[in-house]
């Protein structure tokens, strides 16, 4: 298992090219200004994967909210002109990390700012056989609950982890019955959810 863990481990950081702790010059996503009300996103990431852009204001509500499917190389121009001026929170996410910027807007003026304190790491599994094994960076969270569900919504297995940086963790599903189950991955602020087929 040892063995498996660690290929998984080097796969996840090949993916996301960045080291563990992100920098101002995230090499995956770019975000710059176009005029007040308006800025660049651009994505350049190795394999095909589905972008979510999420703009959040301090009150935590989704101003906007879009879904570019099955893309490696992304170029789009994002307008705000219906936003009034303040402090907005963008989220980018790609196959394997979630990236945090923040935006203020005043006048005719608009800043972005890299936040790599809020950039989360999602789970990766590898189902094989009667296993299913997942490896997840908690950064910048410590803890966090791992939760199988059936399709009926039952609970059938879950883990707590608490005061470490990582998680690896090998779950025996052959005792399950055939079928599609959740795995589901919540740490303090993130949720993150795989559907997987159990045959």
């Amino acid at each position: 298992m040892k063995s498996l863990i660690k290929m998984l481990w080097v796969l996840t950081l090949a993916l996301t090219i960045n080291p563990l702790f992100a920098s101002d010059n995230d090499p995956s996503w770019k975000l710059e200004p176009m005029g007040a009300k308006s800025f660049a996103v651009y994505l350049d990431f190795p394999v095909e994967c589905t972008a979510h852009i999420r703009i959040k204001d301090t009150k935590g509500i989704t101003v906007l909210k879009k879904r570019y499917r099955n893309v490696t190389n992304l170029s789009r121009k994002i307008n705000l002109v219906n936003l009034p001026d303040g402090t907005y929170f963008v989220e980018v996410e790609d196959r394997m990390k979630i990236h945090a910027f923040t935006i203020e807007m005043a006048g005719e003026r608009l800043n972005i700012k890299r936040r790599p304190e809020k950039d989360y790491f999602k789970p990766l599994f590898v189902q094989k056989g009667k296993y299913v094994d997942m490896c997840m960076l908690l950064l910048p969270e410590k803890e966090a609950t791992v939760s199988v569900f059936s399709s009926e919504g039952r609970l059938v297995m879950q883990q707590f982890i608490k005061d470490q940086n990582t998680i690896e963790k090998r779950f025996n599903v052959s005792g399950l019955q055939k079928g599609t189950y959740s795995f589901v991955v919540s740490t303090g602020e993130k949720t993150f959810a795989q559907s997987l087929s159990i045959k």
